[in-house]
């Protein structure tokens, strides 16, 4: 690997470890905040465009969710895309069930915010 591809490595590195303290804050503004306004989102089935409609939908998501724990390891990268690799923990308020779930995204960057984000995950009880 060059010193371009290791540079680039450590800025998406970088990038990730702020994506997941925003997630694990379990704040929508932190985590809103790792968006563009015009993101366009594909989570799995669900397609999701702009900021405000992913507001709606993070915040109906992470409202049954509580012990939220997120890590993100980069598999591959280019110019302004990141492959990773993900494990989200977290329980269920509604049922108090453990859960784990394991995700395979595609993040497209505009600076250090995400522009589009391409979900397939998939979770089962821990």
């Amino acid at each position: 690997m060059g010193m371009f591809e290791k540079d680039l490595e450590k800025h998406y590195q970088s990038i990730l470890k702020d994506i997941v303290n925003a997630f694990n804050t379990m704040e929508l503004s932190a985590i809103m905040a790792c968006f563009t306004d015009d993101v366009v989102v594909q989570y799995n089935e669900l397609s999701v465009n702009g900021a405000d409609n992913l507001r709606a939908f993070l915040q109906a998501r992470y409202a049954d969710l509580t012990d939220y724990t997120l890590e993100k390891k980069l598999r591959v990268f280019s110019a302004h895309v990141a492959g990773v690799e993900v494990v989200a923990r977290y329980t269920r308020k509604s049922s108090g069930e453990r859960m784990i779930a394991r995700v395979h995204e595609f993040l497209e960057f505009e600076g250090r915010q995400i522009k589009r984000w391409d979900y397939v995950g998939h979770a089962t009880v821990a």
